[in-house]
């Protein structure tokens, strides 16, 4: 007998007793070692409950198809605890922070926006100074040639900390000082 099968009538009443529309998400594509609670007031918030070390684990997050990955709050609970005392644990445990955790999956959704429209106005702002080339490009790394100067490079975007890295090749004594001199006139952000 999976998890889903033994634990899906449980949860089923646990989700009668939380109220307002809480529902056992049953999709055939669902997996057979946890059952997701939902509630379409709260659409961006999912509870996730599976098994582990014999106690049943409760974890609520915020949720879509991003690569966010916040905080999440969670309980554990003994497989035979009655569905209305479950219920009280996750209103109690998970439910009050649920709007919270919503509202950073959202400030971390926009901040994520900005930033990638940000990079996309400065690759056309470099693609329209350089000549980037396609077939070495990828992701966030981009390979150049100004044909004016025949200098070539690269041109690299870390998102983890919203920096760029160039490198250029090619550089004669003189253009090298004038860019280090150049350099020099930098502010840090």
């Amino acid at each position: 007998m999976t998890f889903r099968e033994e634990y899906l009538e449980t949860l089923k009443l646990v989700c009668w007793h939380l109220g307002n529309g809480w529902k056992v998400i049953q999709l055939p594509a669902e997996q057979a070692n946890m059952i997701r609670l939902m509630n379409p007031a709260l659409k961006k918030f999912i509870i996730e409950v599976f098994k582990s070390e014999g106690r049943l684990m409760i974890i609520g997050k915020a949720h879509d198809d991003s690569s966010y990955k916040g905080q999440y709050c969670r309980c554990t609970v003994i497989p035979t605890r009655a569905p209305k005392q479950i219920a009280g644990d996750i209103r109690r445990k998970l439910l009050k922070d649920a709007p919270a955790r919503i509202a950073d999956k959202e400030a971390y959704a926009n901040e994520s926006a900005t930033k990638k429209s940000r990079v996309e106005l400065i690759e056309s702002a470099l693609s329209r100074l350089l000549e980037i080339n396609k077939e070495r490009s990828w992701s966030r790394n981009y390979h150049f040639i100004q044909k004016e100067s025949g200098l070539r490079g690269h041109v690299e975007f870390f998102s983890y900390n919203d920096t760029f890295e160039i490198g250029i090749r090619n550089l004669s004594a003189d253009n090298l000082l004038k860019l280090v001199g150049f350099m020099s006139t930098l502010t840090p952000d």
